[in-house]
């Protein structure tokens, strides 16, 4: 869990690590939403797609590549859009994340 939380900070997530009664320990990233991170039970638990937007889909990719060295990081490499710029990868785990990029200004 912590390499997956590593992951999440350096896309930007700003995580909380928590444990509700005697639950197991996980993650969430809080903001307008709230997102919770568990350990998967199985392989197939890691099966969806999270869409974080981020200010510069470029700029977080080299990050995740000079700190993660892992198969399978990288599903897309950046490619553009009418509406922005996305790329997907894959967290520790294996869920699939897509970072996005909107042309509009970021808040």
């Amino acid at each position: 869990m912590d390499l997956v939380a590593e992951f999440y900070t350096a896309v930007g997530v700003d995580l909380v690590q928590e444990q509700h009664g005697a639950g197991p320990v996980h993650f969430s990233f809080k903001g307008d939403m709230c997102v919770e991170i568990y350990p998967p039970r199985v392989p197939s638990d890691a099966a969806f797609v999270l869409r974080i937007d981020v200010a510069d889909v470029d700029a977080v990719v080299a990050n995740l590549k000079s700190k993660f060295h892992y198969e399978g990081l990288m599903v897309s490499e950046p490619e553009s859009l009418k509406t922005g710029k996305k790329s997907i990868v894959r967290d520790p785990d294996g869920r699939v994340v897509e970072l996005f990029q909107s042309f509009k200004p970021y808040p």
